[in-house]
């Protein structure tokens, strides 16, 4: 596993992590804006936006994937927007720290990753 806090303001607000770590090959994402009073400003696409260049570097990947649920619609539209494809929908325990719930599947090839816009 590898784990990135976000802050804002020097306080602490959230965290990515992926896990099932393939070098240079795959991983899955995680995310999570802690406090609801940090949702909905556009802070998860903003953290995201720098994060994810940073998976793909240190760990050389081709593809990186994510499971948010399915009615959670905020991480799967910052997903879209940051040029994943929705791939299909399943119920599933997507890792450790979740539990069994709906899923949609992204995936972001390196080919497609946007980096800052």
């Amino acid at each position: 596993m590898y784990y990135l806090l976000w802050f804002l303001d020097n306080i602490p607000i959230g965290h990515s992590n992926i896990d099932n770590i393939k070098y240079e090959e795959t991983a899955f994402m995680h995310l999570h804006l802690w406090k609801s009073n940090f949702r909905h400003r556009n802070l998860g696409f903003q953290f995201l936006q720098k994060t994810i260049p940073l998976y793909f570097k240190t760990f050389a990947l081709e593809k990186l994937y994510c499971e948010p649920k399915s009615y959670n619609k905020a991480p799967n539209r910052i997903l879209e927007k940051l040029g994943f494809d929705c791939i299909k929908q399943s119920e599933k325990t997507p890792n450790w720290i979740t539990f069994h719930q709906k899923v949609n599947e992204y995936v972001l090839n390196r080919n497609e990753l946007i980096e800052e816009r």
